[in-house]
């Protein structure tokens, strides 16, 4: 760009285009007490979309509703979530085998029941994909709509009562469908999951977002009901609405680099090679903190591509003077996160796809420009959602590396990063060859697939009292061949079991867990943990409830031989 700061004026609009992350810093960071707002616009009206606290004003409603999304997907609590990850992908490297074809819909799936699950806990295929389907298309509409100057009906408010039967009144059937998309999008996931929650003794066995939100509302005689149902309903649905089709995109544009740049693609697959024997198990969450330069590539795919090029615009709320410039209250801000994350001045070689820049002696250079201080927004309107999806998408491409060989295609044409043009950009579709690295990998998905020990650092809260016999036991269904020794960390423990869906998990120490070699008839497995046996099943899975009782009777039989064991003799 020629200038760092850029103003116009549509309809009458000011508007500030900022194509330098200095000036983003400056105004929507450091100033972000007084550009932190959203225009209010007639067309969300029409569209009722004061749910979507993301293009909402700055205020107090605004700020609730922010607070609560935080407390569930802070960066700390993301790891809670992990399990699910886990678990939807290893459905989605199934899905991957039998049709590598139709790659990007399985992609849409796969972080579309992802943020369902954790947003609603809701498991059922179809029913999440209508409800995916409907949010996408809600969201396309509030980002058009606010596209400066698209809309007249934004800078003369009368028009919201132009029938939708007018002659050139299309843009009003546009947003009235936004509306009865919205009422479905809205209204019905929540209602669902407050009746499934509702019914005595059900429970998401991860605890989704609305589940917490429900169990915090007041009674419904009270006063402050309707405003805090309200707050659920909102916060819920903005998890799923913006939270799926962004992360879409970006992986739609990493499987893109990864066929378009083969080298890339091997040294990524040496690096895991290193850390996984990936002929017998996936990778960890663990795992991926080793993975420097996938990492890098991750970042790279986040600056080579915008989901969003041009930011939602940040509305001022008072005068200010910048760089001898004057914008009055009311300036929409919009930030440039192309030309930001293609400035020539801060990344050599901008339009090359290089993940080397972001490493120096093999590990992350934190010294270079991270793309994700500009691709998830900016200032106290960044996505709060950016943790759940760099978590998700990092462990997709190791998962999908581990296991896949991707290529183009040897009869087309040659690959090239080609984008829509709309608000919310998506990837062209696109043709790759994608097929398992050996037979050896190919036998390990046709299996329940095995991912390595996995820990997280969050006890759920329980008032379970009942402490179980020592000798638990659950029916094995798959019989565990070889042998392993695994060591595990104080806190919540999870051993991963051929059946990714299984976890034999407990509070305790560290012990040594050593699963005996078993014939292929067998159908208990014994553990042996200090004095203890444990059985587990590969199916049905574990429940938060279970493995509890687990980690009770353990910490009860220890606590027990400790007591019963004869103090030392005195010196």
């Amino acid at each position: 760009m020629a200038s760092d700061i850029i103003y116009l004026k549509a309809l009458d609009q000011p508007i500030v285009v900022l194509n330098s992350f200095e000036d983003v810093v400056a105004l929507l960071e450091k100033k972000s007490a007084a550009n932190s707002s959203r225009a209010q616009l007639p067309a969300h009206d029409i569209m009722e979309a004061s749910w979507a606290f993301t293009f909402t004003t700055y205020g107090p409603q605004w700020r609730a509703r922010r607070r609560a999304f935080h407390q569930y997907l802070n960066q700390g609590r993301i790891p809670d979530y992990h399990p699910i990850i886990q678990q939807e992908t290893a459905t989605f490297l199934r899905a991957l085998l039998e049709q590598p074809d139709d790659f990007m819909a399985e992609m849409r799936s796969l972080f579309s029941h992802i943020i369902m699950r954790i947003a609603y806990g809701a498991k059922d295929f179809e029913y999440n994909n209508q409800i995916i389907r409907d949010a996408e298309a809600i969201v396309d509409r509030l980002l058009v709509s606010m596209t400066p100057g698209r809309f007249l009906v934004n800078v003369i408010p009368a028009l919201k009562w132009v029938p939708a039967w007018f002659p050139g009144a299309g843009w009003k059937r546009f947003l009235l469908e936004g509306l009865e998309l919205t009422e479905r999008a809205l209204e019905t996931p929540f209602r669902d999951a407050s009746e499934r929650l509702g019914s005595e003794g059900t429970h998401d066995e991860t605890p989704s977002i609305v589940q917490g939100l429900v169990n915090r509302l007041p009674p419904k005689d009270d006063p402050t009901y309707p405003e805090m149902e309200r707050m659920a309903k909102d916060v819920s649905a903005t998890a799923y609405a913006a939270g799926s089709d962004t992360t879409v995109s970006s992986a739609h544009a990493l499987i893109l680099a990864l066929a378009m740049h083969p080298d890339v693609q091997r040294k990524i697959k040496e690096e895991i090679d290193s850390i996984v024997d990936t002929t017998k198990q996936l990778p960890s969450f663990g795992d991926l903190k080793e993975m420097h330069y996938l990492q890098a590539v991750t970042k790279e795919v986040n600056r080579w591509y915008n989901v969003l090029p041009l930011a939602v615009p940040h509305l001022s709320m008072e005068d200010q003077e910048y760089k001898g410039y004057f914008f009055p209250k009311g300036t929409a801000f919009q930030p440039n996160t192309w030309a930001i994350l293609h400035d020539p001045n801060v990344f050599e070689s901008p339009y090359e796809f290089n993940p080397e820049r972001y490493l120096k002696n093999g590990r992350l250079d934190t010294t270079l420009l991270d793309p994700d201080l500009a691709a998830f927004g900016y200032g106290r309107r960044i996505c709060p959602g950016r943790h759940l999806s760099h978590d998700s998408l990092l462990y997709m491409a190791a998962t999908v590396l581990s296991v896949f060989d991707i290529r183009a295609p040897k009869d087309g044409e040659p690959l090239k990063l080609e984008a829509t043009p709309e608000t919310m950009s998506k990837i062209v579709p696109f043709k790759c060859e994608i097929t398992p690295r050996s037979e050896k990998h190919t036998a390990l998905l046709q299996l329940p697939i095995c991912h390595r020990p996995m820990t997280s650092p969050h006890a759920p809260p329980t008032d379970l009292q009942t402490v179980v016999d020592s000798e638990v036991k659950y029916t094995l269904l798959l019989p565990i061949t070889s042998k392993l020794l695994i060591s595990l960390d104080p806190g919540i423990q999870g051993m991963a079991l051929p059946d990714h869906d299984t976890r034999v998990a407990w509070i305790g120490p560290s012990y040594p867990l050593d699963l005996s070699t078993l014939p292929v008839e067998s159908e208990e497995i014994p553990i042996q943990y200090p004095s203890l046996k444990l059985g587990y099943s590969a199916t049905p899975t574990l429940t938060l409830e279970q493995r509890l009782k687990i980690g009770d009777a353990v910490e009860s039989k220890l606590k027990n031989e400790k007591e019963a064991a004869p103090a030392p003799p005195r010196e």
